[in-house]
């Protein structure tokens, strides 16, 4: 029914022309020329009050429009139904309660309509016609009220008398759309009509819709007050759409009428903010907190439909407006690399990720941005240790700046550095190795032993990574091997019986000093220009101070050569490793994006399923227009059960490829681990 709207009653034609429906088209001509008149003379209706007069009064084409209704038989039923009824359609008698009603006297109206349900017996017509005279009494003022408070009601002291004036009206509604007798007595008015546009059949029709056509005027002020953030107004009307008793498939009427204006708003605020962010990333911001706002407008009923016994879901609309926003943000940081505003959105878009997916990669991108935020404050220790990796002078006197400029910093930073695991890594992982590239300097360069086993101790303290820490632990055993032979060359050229007692001494006492400390920190370097990616740049992801693999300690040339052949072995099998573990990665992603389209189908194909067996039982067979919708909903069912088969199946396939190269990877990961055990055995040999 199109007059389903909040303004079913302003429109209704007999409430404009000020005419019962029992009037002749004759009386309706007279009173849309007496109107015409007076509006043209700038005057209204006199009256009480209380009068059901229209403010302000309709205007010409109000009139022009009311009249054409009266005219037509099948919008005159409509406008009837939605209208006050004489409760004796032949009575010789004028009727007392319509007399009333166009007087303005609701009052005295509903105690003549509450006196005839008490006299009448239960089977009377007219009790259903009080029943339908009292529900149209009550839904007209409850929508007055919305009309003159503009929807304040919900949010002022009428609160109460809003959700008291609904609940009654609709509770009257459902009595007379359920009443045999209230059809009975439309029908009568149908035969009375006598048109041929108008038949019996129109009659059974609104009254299989008349329940779903009601709910529509709920569903429509939910979603206006949501846009209009009057949330209780929402809330109430989205209460009472889902509590209704009427008969109106309520599961579709919410699916239709609420559910389905949502989505198709939100999806083109998502297609909007998608055009925007190819065209104006820089604007990626505003683009959001846009996007956010206007999801965040229906959470109300979003709730409120989460928390119904049907426990409804947007099927992953908040993930797509997640998944926008998060896009946007992306663009938005690749353009202006505003790490605080980037930060400060994903932190707002993190509440509406549903996916575990998702959310992860906007934690991660999260603490990336807090990250570069706090390179920023740690720029000053930066800055002092890029000047010590740069620095050409002898690596004692490197050693000495470190000391002197760097560490002192390191300590008055420790409250920033805990702030986020990941930066404190990557500083330390690189001092780490500015500290490892001293020490074998002051080896390679200057035979100096102090100061390679300080800068030794001192890397293996700052070191996090597991590369870093098995590249330093290669390191301490041949620094350890060289450092004692060295030793021993020179006692055994002095000739001293006690060389070997202090060498090896000292050999012990170095190996108790490198391992006596084990305290963590970190660091990182400068940032390189952010581009478009994935995920936002992080500040220490170009990290200067690498270790040179190439540059060790100086050893036996048998012995390297034989290190070098076996290390070499290692790393093939570790890069062979690598390289089936990237397949497998990349085929577990694809397994389980195939799974997950084919599990959202699946979910998809449940809920409709639900559906049709919810609204089974309420589909009349002589419902044409109801049966035709119903069969489409099966159809629709029948066709994507097909497709969630076929996605299921296109999974299943990718199973045994996966598990194949899954044994590979294994295969490969023991080969890996016996030659490094092999590598590592040897290192520790050569070092004693």
């Amino acid at each position: 029914m199109a007059i389903a709207s909040s303004d079913v009653y302003r429109q209704n034609a007999f409430r404009v022309l000020g005419i019962g429906v029992s009037a002749t088209l004759r009386d309706a001509t007279k009173q849309v020329e007496r109107r015409r008149i007076l509006a043209e003379l700038g005057q209204s209706e006199g009256g009480s009050p209380g009068r059901l007069e229209l403010r302000p009064a309709p205007s010409s084409d109000d009139l022009r429009a009311a009249e054409a209704v009266v005219h037509d038989p099948v919008q005159r039923l409509i406008h009837e139904l939605f209208w006050f009824w004489p409760l004796d359609a032949n009575a010789a008698e004028p009727d007392m309660a319509i007399k009333a009603i166009q007087a303005g006297d609701l009052k005295t109206a509903s105690k003549i309509w509450e006196a005839a349900k008490a006299a009448a017996s239960t089977t009377s017509p007219q009790v259903a016609i009080a029943k339908h005279n009292m529900a149209v009494r009550w839904h007209l003022m409850a929508l007055d009220l919305e009309g003159t408070s503009k929807g304040e009601c919900w949010r002022s002291d009428d609160k109460e008398l809003a959700q008291k004036t609904w609940r009654i009206a609709l509770a009257y509604w459902n009595d007379s759309v359920r009443s045999d007798a209230t059809w009975n007595a439309l029908s009568a008015r149908a035969i009375a009509l006598n048109d041929d546009r108008l038949s019996l059949e129109f009659v059974q029709s609104m009254r299989r819709t008349i329940g779903r056509a009601l709910l529509k005027i709920n569903a429509s002020l939910a979603i206006r007050y949501s846009d209009s953030t009057n949330i209780a107004g929402a809330e109430g009307h989205a209460t009472l759409l889902l509590e209704s008793s009427l008969p109106s498939g309520t599961p579709l009427v919410v699916d239709e009428y609420l559910i389905a204006p949502i989505k198709a708003r939100i999806r083109q605020c998502i297609a909007d903010a998608e055009k925007s962010r190819s065209t104006e990333p820089a604007h990626g911001d505003a683009q959001t907190r846009q996007l956010i706002v206007t999801f965040s407008r229906f959470d109300c009923i979003s709730s409120k439909l989460n928390a119904s016994t049907r426990n409804r879901d947007f099927d992953g609309l908040a993930d797509e407006v997640a998944t926008q926003c998060f896009a946007n943000i992306l663009a938005f940081h690749s353009v202006k690399n505003d790490d605080v505003t980037a930060t400060a959105l994903l932190e707002r878009v993190l509440p509406l990720a549903r996916s575990d997916d998702l959310r992860a990669k906007i934690v991660a991108n999260i603490e990336t941005g807090k990250g570069n935020q706090l390179w920023t404050t740690l720029d000053p220790l930066v800055k002092a240790l890029t000047t010590v990796e740069e620095s050409k002078s002898p690596p004692k006197e490197r050693l000495s700046a470190f000391l002197g400029s760097v560490y002192p910093q390191i300590k008055a930073m420790a409250p920033v550095l805990a702030q986020s695991a990941n930066v404190r890594n990557t500083l330390h992982d690189r001092i780490a190795r500015l500290l490892r590239d001293i020490s074998i300097d002051a080896w390679n360069l200057a035979t100096d032993g102090k100061t390679a086993l300080d800068a030794m101790g001192r890397a293996d303290h700052y070191a996090i990574s597991a590369e870093v820490k098995t590249r330093l632990a290669e390191d301490r055993v041949t620094l350890t091997r060289v450092y004692a032979e060295k030793r021993r060359e020179l006692q055994t050229a002095k000739n001293k019986k006690y060389a070997w007692g202090v060498g090896i001494a000292a050999i012990v006492a170095f190996i108790i000093w490198v391992n006596s400390n084990d305290e963590r920190s970190p660091r990182p370097a400068p940032n390189s220009t952010p581009s478009p990616a994935a995920t936002i740049t992080s500040v220490g992801s170009s990290v200067s101070g690498q270790p040179d693999v190439d540059k060790t300690y100086h050893i036996p040339s048998y012995r390297s050569a034989e290190l070098a052949r076996d290390r070499a072995s290692a790393e093939a099998a570790q890069a062979q490793q690598n390289q089936l573990e990237a397949q497998l990665n990349a085929a577990q992603q694809a397994l389980d994006a195939r799974r997950q389209v084919a599990q959202s189908a699946q979910d998809e194909l449940d809920r409709l399923g639900t559906n049709i067996e919810q609204e089974r039982p309420l589909v009349s067979q002589e419902d044409e227009s109801a049966l035709q919708r119903f069969n489409a909903e099966v159809a629709k069912y029948n066709r994507l059960a097909s497709k969630a088969r076929h996605l299921m199946a296109e999974s299943n396939e990718l199973v045994d490829p996966y598990n194949a190269l899954l044994a590979r990877v294994r295969q490969q990961t023991a080969q890996t681990s016996s030659l490094i055990d092999a590598y590592n055995k040897k290192l520790e040999q050569y070092g004693h």
